[in-house]
């Protein structure tokens, strides 16, 4: 793999920005050599799976064994934001829904 492709670009929400000194920041970017799996990358920057509960990738929802990508931008909430970044998703979705039927 090049090293010239553009990092990934990770947003990590409440208490997980505690595990990158930049996160507090804004979105982080992480250099990778290739597609890794959400799993491994959470291990690597030594965030436990079981603080990892809403994953976005790119805007979707993603899950462990998806694979991110230089160029990716990923988003990990822990389970005490996972509620409300639910309500926000599905009010988000049916807002769009409502524009459709005008």
């Amino acid at each position: 793999m090049r090293e010239d492709k553009a990092p990934l670009r990770l947003i990590l929400g409440g208490k997980l920005t505690g595990f990158h000194p930049d996160a507090k920041r804004g979105a982080v970017e992480v250099k990778l050599a290739g597609p890794t799996r959400i799993d491994t990358l959470l291990g690597e920057l030594g965030i436990p799976v079981k603080e990892a509960r809403v994953l976005m990738l790119n805007h979707k929802k993603a899950f462990l064994d998806s694979l991110v990508k230089p160029g990716d931008r990923l988003g990990i909430f822990p389970p005490e934001l996972a509620f409300n970044l639910y309500v926000a998703l599905e009010l988000a979705h049916n807002d769009e829904e409502s524009k459709g039927e005008g």
